[in-house]
């Protein structure tokens, strides 16, 4: 009798949950430069690679650390995104699958 091989789906997507588990350490703090609030941010991912970013307001008067820290956040997260969408696109590239 034959038997049938069963193949698991290929994945070719990352998932938010991916994203999160990446990204090990997040900080933020703001200072002042050039006479205007920045915030900075980084993540630390769990194989020690850092990613870094920075944002700051046209009137500091406007400026707020929260909205800053969460647009930051929002950015660090989508440049992990994209790294995990390359390292996938490379795995699927040596598999022969693309």
């Amino acid at each position: 009798m034959k038997q049938m091989l069963r193949k698991e789906p290929i994945r070719t997507t990352v998932t938010p949950e991916e994203v999160n588990q990446v990204m090990r350490t997040f900080t933020c703090w703001t200072r002042c430069d050039f006479g205007k609030p920045t915030t900075y941010a980084a993540v630390q991912l769990k194989n020690g690679f850092t990613l870094c970013d920075s944002t700051t307001c046209v009137d500091p008067d406007n400026y707020s650390e929260t909205i800053g820290a969460k647009a930051l956040k929002a950015r660090l997260e989508n440049q992990v995104w994209f790294a995990l969408g390359l390292l996938k696109q490379e795995e699927l590239y040596r598999a022969g699958l693309l």
